[in-house]
């Protein structure tokens, strides 16, 4: 909301770029999230898909055994697995930011700079025209 009147208010700067990190912040942590997620959906599917092929390698009218030892060999969710792990750890990292600069009483200060900056600003309504 402050973004507009940056120049008539030179204090809401600063202001508005720790805000921009507090939403760049928050942004990164929800993609992470929505991430995790979708990763999770894709897992089910993909070990959904090898279930559904084991099973039709197996009731073939002539089972392919060494097709069958191949494809129950086949990691195929470790990418999916691999992929999750980065994002958790990255999630976590995100919110280890969070809580260090911004929970647990940390935005204090800041948040008293807002009100400051709130009470200071006052409104002449002589100086706007319709």
């Amino acid at each position: 909301l402050l973004e507009p009147f940056v120049e008539e208010i030179p204090e809401a700067g600063a202001v508005v770029k720790r805000f921009k990190v507090l939403q760049d912040l928050l942004g990164d942590l929800h993609d992470a999230h929505v991430l995790e997620l979708e990763i999770a959906e894709a897992l089910e599917h993909a070990a959904a898909e090898r279930t559904r092929r084991l099973l039709e390698i197996s009731l073939a009218n002539e089972p392919d055994d060494k097709l069958l030892r191949a494809e129950r060999r086949r990691p195929h969710e470790s990418g999916l697995i691999t992929l999750a792990r980065f994002n958790r750890a990255r999630r976590n990292r995100l919110f280890a930011t969070l809580k260090a600069d911004w929970l647990d009483g940390k935005a204090e200060d800041f948040l008293r700079e807002v009100e400051g900056l709130g009470k200071a600003m006052t409104f002449d309504s002589r100086a706007s025209s319709p």
